[in-house]
């Protein structure tokens, strides 16, 4: 009992993380010029780096008697390279398709395919029922893009693929930090290895295409609130994924675009009735298999 009492911990965790940051980006896009916002995400990852390497130093040289572990050199690779790739091709994404199709594909595609891994593990059928949310999830998202202004094209096509990369990345990242966990890792040790290649990526983006949007501005309130909004969400969420199961957390942060929507409404911005159903939708698709799985593990 006590194993499912801690993986239900870990998804209220990733719930949390979900609407923190989901309301924090909706702030975000509010309160700070389009032109910061590759600004803002580096200082949200470089402070997500800093913060979380002297948490662990600190913790380490408090408990220096305790046994430290090694996370090898291919899981801090990989949780880099994930880290930065789903940023990294959705910042492209976003660029060749609507923010929002890139938003909802990106945390759509992630159940599907945590749930298909699931599928090709179990080595039999036990495992399709997984599939019936996610590819629900799916479906929904597809019909959210296909109602958007999107003239296709082999840009737009494109742009749709890097999304659904993104979403693979953000896969490989739930994946990465269990493996981290189970070379005896902690929270803290995961997040202050995670985060470097995403602040370099992100700040040479800065530098070749932003560098002038720097200018004015209060810079200070703005890493403020980048920190507020996206950094400790995102190193609530890195703890909340080591301890629920990947699919569990897939189907939460699939809520993201539906807390953005609606804190965006809250925020006076005006929404369509089919963008409003379809979210709604999807938050319900993928919230009933974890209240079940919940329900199934009590």
């Amino acid at each position: 009992m006590q194993a499912p009492a801690h993986k239900r911990i870990g998804i209220l965790i990733v719930a949390v993380a979900v609407i923190w940051q989901g309301v924090g980006t909706s702030l975000v896009g509010k309160l700070v010029d389009p032109s910061r916002s590759t600004f803002l995400t580096f200082s949200a990852f470089l402070a997500a780096a800093g913060i979380s390497l002297l948490a662990y130093l600190f913790t380490r040289k408090k408990n220096s008697a305790a046994p430290r572990s090694a996370v090898s050199r291919k899981t801090a690779l990989s949780l880099n390279i994930f880290t930065a790739g789903a940023f990294c091709l959705f910042y492209i994404s976003a660029t060749m398709v609507p923010p929002a199709a890139a938003s909802v594909i990106e945390t759509g595609v992630g159940p599907l395919i945590v749930a298909f891994m699931m599928v090709i593990a179990a080595k039999n059928t036990s495992g399709v029922k997984t599939l019936f949310a996610p590819v629900l999830v799916v479906f929904l998202a597809a019909i959210f893009v296909a109602l958007q202004d999107i003239r296709y094209n082999a840009v737009t096509i494109v742009g749709i693929l890097l999304a659904i990369l993104a979403g693979s990345s953000a896969v490989g990242v739930l994946y990465s930090s269990q493996a981290a966990v189970r070379e005896g890792a902690s929270v803290l040790q995961i997040a202050a290895i995670r985060f470097h290649l995403a602040w370099v990526v992100s700040g040479i983006i800065v530098v070749f295409t932003a560098q002038n949007s720097l200018a004015g501005g209060n810079i200070f309130q703005n890493v403020g609130l980048s920190v507020v909004c996206v950094t400790l969400p995102i190193l609530l969420l890195q703890w909340g994924i080591t301890i629920a199961s990947p699919l569990a957390s897939s189907l939460v942060i699939a809520w993201l675009p539906a807390i953005v929507l609606g804190t965006d409404v809250l925020l006076g911005a005006s929404v369509t009735f089919s963008q409003v159903v379809i979210l709604f939708a999807i938050v319900c698709a993928s919230i009933v298999p974890v209240l079940l799985s919940k329900k199934a593990e009590a």
